[in-house]
């Protein structure tokens, strides 16, 4: 059956049977002329997918019509990717273009972005499209990044220090609460205060972290005490004021310049919000303090212990571990050889 053209309310509207399916959509055009053309092209390519399978026909832009529909990203990667993209079946879409893309896309970036605003989101929308049954899978390889930053782990004398000299009782509160819990920087910066129970030392995140689940946080006495006397703020972007929330500030933004005033004014290091909690929350109690990983990876919401080791947990004082291991005094060692 051919599909026609209904209009409602001065908007053309697609009806009709396609391979038994019964199509009811909006064209998004009051222009008679673009009615017909989009009418034309969405015949055409029922007929072709009615022939060959809809898997050799579904479009790009096909497939991230369904994957915004089930999972609107927070970060909007996709506009650019599908102006280049979009009118391409997925059975021509190979890994080498798709990395050639990124390079074409953000030409002065580097591969950590290629792979963070191109590789990941195309990789998501194909391999949701394969579960729909609309094409094969894809893997495309990572692009290697290039001299990372070697993070850093700090110990609680920095702590002290930064706390002694923050700019603001909620940025001490943030140090604090990042260092001994391992929250991620995001995850902090959303609490309300509904979201923490103090009379149970525990807290829950707002929002699903990556490993998939809610991230639970136990609490310190220290930080229960801090939380008590802290007042909840009110968030703020321009003109608008929003929910309460614990450390008052609206995105990761918010205590940035305060967080390296504070460190300038401290006299120590500089470091990352993030190495200040994970990091060093997973050298302090792994490496330093010897306690069983798992517990660590459970409190610290690491997805395995794996992770956590090879990522988090810092070794220090690699040569007086092996000099403590290995070395003996020099004088007992000539004798021994001497005496022989």
């Amino acid at each position: 059956m051919a599909l026609k053209i209904k209009w409602r309310n001065g908007i053309a509207y697609l009806h009709g049977t396609s391979g038994r399916k019964r199509i009811r959509k909006s064209l998004g055009t009051r222009d008679p002329k673009i009615a017909e053309l989009k009418r034309a092209q969405e015949e055409a390519r029922r007929d072709r997918a009615n022939i060959y399978g809809e898997e050799n026909e579904a479009t790009f832009a096909d497939a991230c019509v369904q994957y915004l529909n089930h999972a609107p990203p927070d970060k909007d990667y996709l506009a650019p990717i599908i102006r280049c993209l979009g009118k391409m079946r997925l059975a021509e879409i190979k890994p080498g273009k798709v990395k050639v893309l990124a390079k074409q896309l953000y030409p002065t970036c580097k591969p950590q972005t290629w792979n963070r605003q191109v590789i990941v989101p195309v990789s998501a929308v194909i391999n949701f499209a394969h579960d729909l049954g609309l094409c094969a899978p894809i893997r495309i390889k990572r692009f290697k990044a290039l001299d990372p930053r070697v993070k850093r782990a700090i110990n609680r004398e920095w702590i002290n220090s930064f706390m002694a000299h923050a700019t603001s009782p909620h940025l001490a509160a943030y140090a604090l609460f990042l260092h001994t819990t391992a929250a991620r920087p995001t995850e902090a910066i959303m609490l309300m205060p509904n979201n923490l129970d103090l009379e149970r030392q525990y807290g829950v995140s707002r929002t699903m972290t990556k490993n998939g689940e809610r991230r639970e946080f136990w609490l310190t006495a220290e930080m229960t005490r801090v939380l008590r006397t802290l007042p909840p703020k009110q968030i703020k972007k321009g003109q608008y004021k929003g929910e309460w929330r614990i450390f008052g500030w609206a995105d990761l933004k918010g205590p940035i310049e305060p967080w390296k005033k504070t460190c300038k004014l401290a006299g120590i290091d500089y470091v990352t919000p993030y190495e200040a909690g994970r990091h060093s929350f997973a050298t302090e109690a792994v490496t330093r303090q010897g306690k069983n990983v798992i517990m660590v990876a459970k409190t610290g919401n690491w997805k395995d212990t794996q992770t956590l080791l090879k990522h988090y947990a810092h070794p220090e004082d690699m040569a007086g571990f092996i000099e403590g291991t290995f070395g003996q005094k020099t004088e007992k060692r000539l004798r021994s050889i001497k005496g022989k």
